[in-house]
This record gives structure tokens, C-alpha cells and sequence, in this order.
């Protein structure tokens, strides 16, 4: 975030994903709004659909085969004729996570868009541009994704594609 930008922070209504393809559609939607340096913190229980979310949203921006790197801990993607490569994090199995951050800070200040599941853990050590993204499950096996930002660019591009996500045929909520 440059000096000039104000800080600001911002909450979007949840939305409810009665599947797992309305989940890839909403990454789909996300993915062309996110940018160089934006942190995407990916949140939520074990099977909530964060992995699935990172997925949808790295291969739509040209990313092949993106899958949780629950065991190397981080993964770079660098699609071809892409703006910018992506890394992707899974803070899951680390207990401390202070050298994660420093890379995670590293990959941000070096222009790449961070994923970082179980983004929880960096908690509020990280400033800048942020989306984060929480996954809960209802009863029913449904999906409540809550949807906010930090920072004047990051909340712009959510509230942008939150919008499109509002205006995508109901018919094409449920397939």
C-alpha cells in the first residue's frame, strides 16, 4: 500500500454456495480482480472448500495443476503470458510461522499474488492489500463465504467482482 492510500477495511455480505461448482465460479469471478502484491488469505475448517477456492482462482488465471502444498508448504505458479506468478501456501501443518511470514512478505514485495490457506495464522502480522475469504459449513453441507478486504485497492477489486458475483444467473448458481 503507498503512502497516499488511505487505510481502509471493508466487509462484504456473505454469499451461500450450495455446491462445489458455484464455489469454482466464485473463484472464477475473484480471479481476474486479483493483482501483483494482493494477499488472499484463505480461511476456514479442514474440507471447507479452501483449496478448492485457491484452485478455481489460480487456474483461472493460467496456473496448471494448482493443489494444496500441504507438505512443501508453498508452491509458485508462473502462467504463461501472466502479469504476474502466484504463491500459493498451506500454513496448516507449521507451528511457527514467523519464517513463513518473512516469505510470504518476500513473494508480496517481490509482485507475486499470495494464497495462503489456513491464512488465519498470519493473522493481522501482515499489512497492504489484502482479501480474505472465510469458509464455514452449514448443516446441510452448503458453504458460507465471507468475503473482506484491506486496503484501498483491495477492497475496490472485491467489491467489484462481489457485484458480478450478485448478477450471475441463478440458473448458474445451482448447476
Amino acid at each position: 500500500m503507498t503512502p497516499e492510500q488511505p487505510d481502509i477495511e471493508g466487509k462484504l455480505p456473505a454469499i451461500e454456495s450450495n455446491s462445489p461448482r458455484y464455489t469454482e465460479k466464485i473463484g472464477a469471478i475473484l480471479a481476474p480482480r486479483i493483482f501483483s502484491g494482493l494477499l488472499v488469505l484463505l480461511c476456514g475448517n479442514l474440507g471447507a472448500g479452501k483449496t478448492l477456492l485457491a484452485r478455481s482462482m489460480g487456474e483461472s488465471l493460467g496456473a496448471k495443476k494448482m493443489r494444496s502444498p500441504t507438505f512443501a508448504i508453498e508452491s509458485i505458479h508462473e502462467p504463461e503470458g501472466a502479469l504476474f506468478p502466484i504463491s500459493h501456501f498451506d500454513l496448516y501443518r507449521l507451528g511457527d510461522i514467523s519464517e513463513t511470514r518473512a516469505s510470504v512478505e518476500e513473494r508480496i514485495s517481490d509482485g507475486y499474488a499470495v494464497f495462503a490457506e489456513w491464512g488465519e495464522m498470519l493473522g493481522e502480522q501482515i499489512s497492504g492489500d489484502i482479501w480474505r475469504i472465510d469458509i464455514s459449513e452449514n448443516d446441510d453441507e452448503s458453504r458460507v463465504i465471507e468475503l473482506s478486504a484491506s486496503g484501498f485497492s483491495a477492497l475496490g477489486a472485491l467489491a467489484s467482482a462481489y457485484e458480478k458475483i450478485l448478477d450471475m444467473p441463478e440458473e448458474e448458481r445451482f448447476a
